[in-house]
């Protein structure tokens, strides 16, 4: 069985026919080049796995030859070999982009160790690749991650929504994601070279959100000096996201409502309207048809936000992307001052039994804290803040005995039928007797 292809750059013959013989037995096809430019003629034509490279050659050196390798793009990861133990020499091989380095005379062991690890590592980027090219094809949306069946019917109306006019409104909870989706919607479609403007409608003073979002002229308003632009006409053919809709207050949602029907606004100060062309998205996590019941939010404005819908689940909903999204995390906060290659099962393990009243965004915190104080390469138990590693303990404490767990399933069952122990022994598949005996073990008061 081929182990992998092996390409061997020496200018010593010997040192290249001893290689061959030693690699061959080994399982590996072995290739030579006796110098760095047939090397990369080599490479023109052919795909290996690893380049084992001389340092020492004329013309070309192996640090020379790997800064080739590199800046050609070639996929072969490079191994150098030298008889100079001198760290500079090291520390310049690697920094050129050598996988790793072996001493002549090697030691078969040591060199096929080195080989292998080169293979692993290439194995790994492999899978990495075709995992994320699965997930691209699942839902296509760079800035979603999930793959959970929740997640796939929301990928699905995006895709269906993407290059459509119509307003869209996004349900759900305070950190499921409301605006990525919203960004997935505008990125997606025909409108991604467009402005996405997002608006915190929670956050804009109610004093000034008419002239945040339509505009208005000079001299409407004390301190108005100068005329301004509204969002939704500065937005052009693009989207304005409106987050926590529910805030805006009674009198602008009858001016919004105008501006969804009509498609023109009215600047405030000013007589004339002028036309938008922005499309909406608006989100809320607050019960709109509750609002609307108790005066809150107006009917038809509703009605004309809500022509699609999005539900976006909590994330205690879809457990299951939270392995997922943790690798994004991780990705998302490694730089080369502070690298995380993972996560132990048992923390991950704690993750996963967590409830998230936070959801996503909380659990992107918890990776960004552990970044900041933790420790080590692998994310462990201890890492996890108090409050989650808590809640685990305490989810165990809570767990009843098998005794315990039997005796409320008898009195449920015995209440049900009105305290009758023939019923109840019926449907629990005892005796009157064996029923009659668990009862004065429980103490059970009848």
């Amino acid at each position: 069985m081929n182990k992998g292809k092996i390409l061997c750059v020496d200018d010593n013959p010997n040192v290249l026919y001893s290689l061959r013989r030693f690699l061959e037995a080994e399982g590996f096809e072995v290739y030579l080049a006796t110098s760095g430019k047939e090397a990369l003629s080599f490479l023109e034509k052919e795909v290996y796995d690893v380049a084992l490279i001389d340092y020492k050659m004329p013309e070309m050196n192996g640090i020379e030859l790997i800064k080739r390798i590199k800046e050609e793009g070639y996929e072969i990861e490079p191994i150098i070999v030298t008889a100079y133990g001198d760290v500079s020499l090291v520390v310049e091989a690697i920094k050129a982009g050598a996988y790793d380095y072996i001493l002549k005379p090697w030691e078969d062991e040591l060199l096929i160790s080195s080989i292998n690890k080169v293979l692993n590592y290439k194995k790994l980027l492999k899978e990495k690749r075709i995992l994320q090219n699965q997930l691209r094809k699942k839902h296509k949306f760079d800035n979603l991650i999930g793959s959970s069946p929740c997640m796939r019917k929301i990928y699905d109306i995006i895709e269906k929504v993407k290059d459509s006019d119509n307003n869209v409104l996004i349900y759900g909870e305070s950190g499921t994601g409301k605006e990525q989706i919203a960004k997935a919607i505008h990125f997606s479609g025909n409108r991604k070279n467009e402005l996405f403007i997002p608006v915190d409608c929670i956050s804009i003073n109610p004093n000034v959100i008419e002239s945040e979002l339509f505009g208005h002229v000079k001299g409407a308003f004390t301190g108005a000096y100068y005329a301004k632009e509204g969002l939704l006409k500065s937005a052009g053919k693009g989207t304005i996201f409106l987050d926590e809709i529910a805030e805006i207050p009674p009198g602008i949602q009858a001016k919004l409502l105008r501006a969804l029907q009509e498609m023109v606004i009215k600047p405030v100060g000013s007589n004339r309207t002028e036309k938008i062309k922005a499309r909406i998205i608006a989100a809320t996590n607050k019960d709109l048809q509750r609002a609307i019941k108790n005066g809150e939010f107006r009917e038809d404005l509703y009605y004309r936000l809500n022509v699609i819908s999005i539900k976006v689940p909590p994330l205690r909903e879809h457990k299951e992307d939270i392995p997922l999204l943790v690798d994004h995390f991780i990705e998302k906060y490694n730089t080369d001052k502070r690298e995380i290659k993972g996560i132990s099962p048992d923390a991950l393990n704690i993750l996963m039994n967590f409830d998230w009243p936070g959801n996503i965004r909380q659990l992107e915190n918890c990776i960004e804290r552990v970044f900041t104080l933790g420790s080590g390469d692998i994310i462990e138990a201890k890492d996890l803040p108090e409050e989650i590693r808590k809640q685990q303990s305490e989810k165990i404490e809570k767990l009843k005995s098998l005794n315990e767990i039997e005796q409320e399933h008898i009195i449920k069952t015995i209440l049900h039928f009105n305290g009758n122990i023939r019923k109840a022994a019926k449907i629990l598949g005892i005796g009157k007797s064996t029923l009659y005996n668990k009862i004065k073990k429980y103490n059970i008061d009848l």
